[in-house]
């Protein structure tokens, strides 16, 4: 670089002279220059390019089972609980670390450490609740009873019932982006969608894009979503939507509502009295710490996983060049 500065330096700058077009030159350049051509408008949209574009794949499960390499078929049961264990050790270990917290003189520096321990253990209750949603999927063990076990203790710590949601997760994976048969992530129809904004009051057309409205209204849907939809599933269908809110709730055990079956009846039961069971735990815990306590604890990270899980599924993409499914 300083032989390159070196080298520039010898040369002396141009006279302005030089540097500057004679002024017949530019004049004759400005009497020469033609205007643009002007453009002819965009084409209007022909009916082939309305047609959709996409068009869906005709391979079969069949194919791409056969794609997929032998040994990814056959979960590992000595990983899978070996991966579970670990995740419930990392939970202990930061349990454990914060009981420390209390002894830092500094306020601030208590502050910032609960918050610190609870985006962490946030991250730990997402990263078992994912471990036991593998479990829904029978992607821990090939042993049933092993698999269910495992993710009916973590889904149930973390306030979920395993098996209820496992049965209508499963329906979404079954008809997934279907508008008539999926029961989860189902954008409106576009009458649909018409029809709620001729419903509702005009001051959500004039504040709906402020700032501060999104920020909260993302803060609800990553807090409460989740608890709501499993409670009294108001995401549901027109279908499932028709029946009164208990009887679409993932609590509701008898087979005579829209989410389950007569023969699911047992594992809803199971997975309601685990739930049981967990909300008993944290009351005691209420009663023996405090409240405040427990939220410290267990409460914000819970909250922090309930924001990642809702944060991680991408949402379903529709688009003009896609056929949209329908029940048949």
């Amino acid at each position: 670089m300083a032989v390159m500065a070196q080298k520039l330096a010898g040369f002396a700058p141009l006279p302005e002279k030089a540097r500057t077009l004679p002024q017949n030159v530019r004049a004759s350049s400005d009497k020469d220059r033609t205007p643009p051509e002007k453009t002819s408008p965009l084409p209007e949209p022909t009916a082939e390019l309305a047609e959709p574009i996409f068009t869906p794949p005709d391979y079969t499960m069949k194919e791409i089972y056969a794609a997929i390499p032998e040994h990814c078929l056959h979960p590992s049961t000595f990983w899978s609980v070996f991966y579970v264990l670990r995740d419930v050790a990392m939970i202990l270990a930061l349990f454990y670390a914060a009981t420390f917290i209390e002894y830092v003189p500094e306020k601030w520096m208590r502050n910032l450490l609960w918050v610190s321990y609870s985006i962490v253990q946030g991250f730990v209750f997402t990263g078992i609740w994912e471990l036991a949603h593998e479990a829904g999927h029978g992607a821990l063990s090939e042993n049933k009873f092993i698999n269910h076990t495992m993710g009916l203790l973590i889904h149930s710590a973390l306030l979920v019932p395993y098996h209820s949601w496992r049965f209508t997760h499963s329906y979404h994976h079954k008809s997934t982006n279907n508008l008539d048969g999926d029961v989860a992530f189902v954008p409106d129809r576009k009458e649909d969608w018409e029809k709620k904004r001729e419903n509702r009051w005009k001051i959500q057309d004039w504040t709906e894009d402020m700032p501060i409205v999104a920020l909260l209204t993302l803060i609800i849907h990553q807090i409460v979503a989740w608890p709501l939809y499993l409670t009294i599933n108001n995401f549901a269908l027109k279908r499932i939507a028709a029946a009164p809110w208990w009887k679409r709730s993932h609590f509701y055990w008898r087979g005579d509502g829209p989410e389950f079956r007569p023969e699911n009846t047992r594992e809803v039961i199971i997975s309601n009295c685990a739930i049981l069971v967990m909300v008993g735990i944290l009351w005691t815990a209420v009663k023996q710490f405090g409240g405040w306590n427990i939220m410290c604890y267990y409460g914000f990270p819970y909250m922090w996983e309930n924001h990642w899980i809702r944060k991680f599924p991408p949402p379903p993409i529709f688009s003009e060049t896609m056929q949209l499914a329908n029940g048949e």
